[in-house]
């Protein structure tokens, strides 16, 4: 494993101006107080290793402070999921740059992976039901800590794959985890801000409709896109259950709600956790060897749902202005291509606070304009010190890097993502691929340098079909 890049050997390994002072003004003729955050994958592990671990099983959350604050547990450090102190520490951090953010998007993935296991660990005869409760428990603490951390500000709430009762990749449609995770729901968002329909399509599959915290004529529109997974099975659900039923009826819903947009002439924001496109870290792990390079594609979502939403994407480019995923861990993006040259639009992938894939727990800031939902920057902020925090250092957040300054292309958006993506796929070394190289892990190891055709044609390709036009050539 590569070796550890703090801030300041990053900033001067690549000649930027990183200062740490605090968070970037907005780009020009944006209102500098237009700020929002993104946070994503916690995967919050609420398991102390303790004789308390028997008490968060059978208690309610409200009794889950006074238990955390009896035992002491070091920060969490790589290769673990986040714990309660490494997500205390993140969440203070932002609250202190961002004391007063207009809204918080969270793209998924509250929950502990391999809860079940982590479950019998502690009591070795526990049942589904009691698996089930402490994903509905963990939900629904980590919504009480968001909305704590930031009382004032909405909470865009989206589910990721391991946010079920019955495990991973198989949340229940209609099932008990969604059900109970409602009143969240209402919590995080606002009741008042949520489709009439927002509540029967959570417990239907975990998506919904809302409108924007700021931006009038502006819809976001938060997918389950797990539903779209070819990992995605509903074990849960009553015997003969088809898998697909779910992912059909949100694909169809999510149609519909775009074409109401389009006539009403509004503008709309899309929430998921699962990205558009290809795995590239799976694929990059095939290394093909002969001339079946397609063979390997390992793609996100199964078939008609990608190339369903990329030709949506292209009829509402007008309106779509942007989308937020998560679930790779990793800092990147996704551009949806047009009918002819350039983007139609694109999907922020925001890095994780989880640390199990060796990745740095991150964060990232954007400014915006409130009048019509332009994106204008990116900032990311990582832990750069986590072996040492795990060790009883203070954990140190740092700002590490600003998209515009970075790359110096602005304002952050389809066109200057478009125009990076292009650097990315020549052949030859570029400032642009370096620093993607860099901030992919959030300033934390090379992960895309070993693989570089894969990663570079990651970002550009929302279908497998076009990733493997780019990395495997014309057939």
């Amino acid at each position: 494993m590569p070796g550890h890049w703090t801030i300041r050997t990053l900033c001067a390994a690549l000649a930027l101006s990183c200062g740490i002072a605090g968070p970037p003004g907005a780009a020009a003729g944006a209102d500098a107080d237009a700020t929002f955050l993104a946070i994503s994958d916690v995967h919050l592990d609420p398991f102390t290793g303790t004789a308390a671990d028997g008490r968060l099983l059978a208690a309610d959350i409200s009794e889950w402070p006074r238990i955390f604050a009896d035992v002491s547990v070091p920060v969490a450090t790589y290769g673990d999921d986040a714990n309660v102190p490494l997500l205390d520490a993140v969440l203070a951090d932002a609250a202190r740059r961002t004391p007063s953010p207009d809204f918080v998007i969270f793209s998924g993935d509250a929950v502990v992976h391999r809860l079940a296991y982590r479950v019998r660990a502690v009591e070795p005869g526990a049942g589904q039901e009691q698996v089930t409760d402490m994903a509905i428990k963990i939900t629904t603490y980590l919504a009480h800590r968001l909305a704590d951390a930031f009382p004032q500000a909405p909470v865009l709430l989206a589910l990721g794959n391991t946010d079920a009762g019955c495990g991973d990749y198989q949340v229940e449609p209609g099932g008990r985890y969604l059900a109970a995770t409602v009143p969240a729901l209402r919590r995080l968002v606002g009741s008042d801000r949520l489709a009439p329909d927002a509540e029967a399509t959570w417990r239907a599959g975990g998506y919904y409709a809302a409108r924007h915290p700021t931006v009038d004529d502006m819809t976001v529109i938060v997918l389950n896109t797990v539903l779209w997974s070819p990992k995605y099975e509903n074990r849960c659900g009553p015997a003969g259950s088809d898998s697909r039923a779910a992912g059909d009826a949100m694909s169809a819903w999510l149609e519909a709600r775009l074409s109401a947009a389009a006539s009403a002439g509004e503008r709309v924001w899309l929430v998921y956790h699962i990205p558009a496109g290809v795995d590239a870290y799976s694929t990059a792990q095939a290394k093909p060897a002969d001339a079946a390079c397609a063979a390997h594609t390992v793609p996100f979502w199964r078939e008609p749902y990608a190339a369903a939403f990329a030709s949506l994407m292209q009829r509402h480019r007008a309106i779509v202005s942007a989308g937020f995923s998560g679930h790779i861990h990793r800092d990147s993006w996704r551009l949806f291509p047009a009918s002819g040259d350039g983007a139609a639009g694109f999907e922020a992938i925001v890095p994780a606070v989880s640390p199990v894939y060796r990745d740095a727990p991150a964060f990232q800031m954007f400014t915006y304009d409130r009048s019509d939902g332009a994106l204008q920057e990116k900032t990311t902020f990582a832990v750069t010190n986590l072996p040492q925090a795990a060790a009883g250092a203070p954990v140190v957040v740092d700002r590490l890097y600003a998209f515009t300054e970075a790359y110096a292309r602005t304002p952050f958006g389809a066109t200057a993502l478009a125009e990076v993506t292009a650097a990315l796929q020549r052949d030859a070394a570029s400032p642009d691929r370096t620093l993607y190289d860099r901030f992919y892990g959030s300033g934390y190891g090379h992960d895309p340098e070993t693989d570089w055709p894969v990663y570079a044609c990651a970002p550009a390709a929302a279908t497998a079909g076009a990733f493997d036009a780019c990395r495997c050539g014309p057939r």
